[in-house]
């Protein structure tokens, strides 16, 4: 098995290279690779050096390897020819947000070109209301959010929602992490 799903990103990869259209692949194909990926895990033992260790730990290698170049390759292609009907729904969801770049890109070209400062006031303002869902991985004594609300105090290991504006150095200054909303369910 692991050899066949090896070979198949390899054969993958290959025909994404050789065709000037994307090629179509199985819905399921990124699930198929994770279900092995996790049996390889699963038969990997870290402290033991053996033979049979090390074939697995290459093939993990290999198959990340194999799988970038495959992800990078499909997404830079759907980018250029517009084309996500052969796109998987992991590939969808990386791609999804560069449809909205354009579509943001467009809306302040847009105002600028016809001198509209009230869209770029609105833009301000979108982006200033915004909040992200956080966790935090140390104490934190209260603060004023951008929105000038207080936040906090906070324990470790509490979650809140902050304004996005207040999260961002938090985040680099390693106070808070981001939580995704389907972490929590």
């Amino acid at each position: 098995m692991s050899e066949s799903i090896l070979n198949k990103i390899y054969e993958l990869v290959e025909l994404e290279l050789k065709s000037d259209k994307l090629v179509k692949i199985p819905k399921n194909f990124y699930k198929e690779v994770v279900i092995h990926m996790k049996k390889i895990l699963n038969g990997i033992d870290q402290n033991e050096k053996s033979i049979v260790s090390n074939l697995a730990l290459k093939e993990k290698e290999m198959i990340e390897i194999l799988i970038n170049r495959l992800i990078k390759l499909r997404i830079k292609k759907a980018s250029r020819l517009g084309d996500k009907d052969n796109l998987t729904y992991e590939e969808r969801y990386i791609i999804e947000p560069l449809s909205s770049f354009n579509k943001r890109l467009e809306r302040i070209e847009s105002a600028v070109k016809r001198g509209q400062s009230s869209k770029l006031d609105a833009i301000v303002e979108e982006l200033s209301s915004r909040f992200t869902m956080v966790r935090f991985l140390q104490p934190s004594p209260p603060f004023m959010g951008i929105d000038e609300r207080k936040y906090g105090p906070f324990k470790k290991g509490d979650v809140a929602i902050i304004p996005s504006e207040n999260a961002e150095p938090l985040i680099k200054q390693k106070v808070v992490s981001e939580v995704w909303v389907n972490e929590c369910i």
